[in-house]
C-alpha cells in the first residue's frame, strides 16, 4: 500500500496491517507531533529537571553538602526517625560477623586452603564455612580449625548449610567427635 508521509511527503509503502498514522518514519511522526525531535525533547528536559531514565534525582545532583549539613541529615534519619529501623535490635551473629576478628579468620581459612575450594578445587564464588555451626558454637567462631573454603555448590550439600539444617544439631541428629 503506498501512502505519503504528512509531515515530510515523501512516498513509501506499508501493508494494509500497519498504514495507520501516516508517517514514513518514526523521526518524522516525533517531529510533526512537537515540533522537534521527541528524543532531543526529552533530552532537555531530562537535563533541566535532573531527570534519568530510572526517575527523577535530587535537584542538588551535583552538589557538594557542608560538614555541617551532612551531621543534621545524619541526625534526622538515625534511630527511630529511620523508615528502616526495628526498634533497636541488632542481631548478635550480625554484629560478630562485622568485627575485624571475624574478618582476619576468614582471611586467614582461605590463605590457609590456598584460595580454593577443599572439596572440588573450584577458586569461584568461594565460601568460608564453619565445620560446626556460628550459631550454635559461639566460642569456635574464630577458631582456625573450625573453618573450610567451599565453593557455593559444595557449601550447599553441607549437612550445615543453612538455618534449617542448624536445627538438627540442637535436636542432636549430628554429632561431632
Amino acid at each position: 500500500m503506498k501512502l505519503k508521509c504528512k509531515n515530510c511527503s515523501a512516498e513509501f509503502s506499508r501493508y494494509p496491517s500497519q498504514a495507520r498514522g501516516g508517517f514514513c518514519t518514526k523521526k518524522c511522526a516525533d517531529t510533526a507531533r512537537v515540533g522537534v525531535p521527541l528524543k532531543q525533547a526529552i533530552k532537555e528536559a531530562m537535563s533541566k529537571n535532573h531527570r534519568t531514565k530510572n526517575g527523577y534525582t535530587s535537584a542538588f545532583k551535583g552538589k557538594i553538602h557542608t560538614p555541617q549539613r551532612n551531621q543534621l541529615l545524619s541526625e534526622i534519619h538515625s534511630g527511630n526517625r529511620n523508615p528502616n529501623w526495628q526498634g533497636g535490635i541488632y542481631p548478635e551473629n550480625l554484629r560478630a560477623r562485622r568485627t575485624a576478628e571475624y574478618r582476619n579468620w576468614k582471611m586467614a581459612v582461605l590463605e590457609r586452603d590456598g584460595h580454593k575450594c577443599i572439596e572440588c578445587g573450584a577458586i569461584e564464588h568461594l565460601q568460608v564455612d564453619h565445620i560446626k555451626p556460628f550459631a550454635l558454637f559461639p566460642e569456635l567462631r574464630t577458631i582456625l580449625d573450625n573453618g573450610r573454603t567451599l565453593c557455593a555448590d559444595c557449601h550447599r550439600k553441607t549437612e550445615t548449610w543453612g538455618s534449617v539444617r542448624s536445627s538438627n544439631f540442637i535436636s542432636g541428629k549430628y554429632t561431632f567427635v
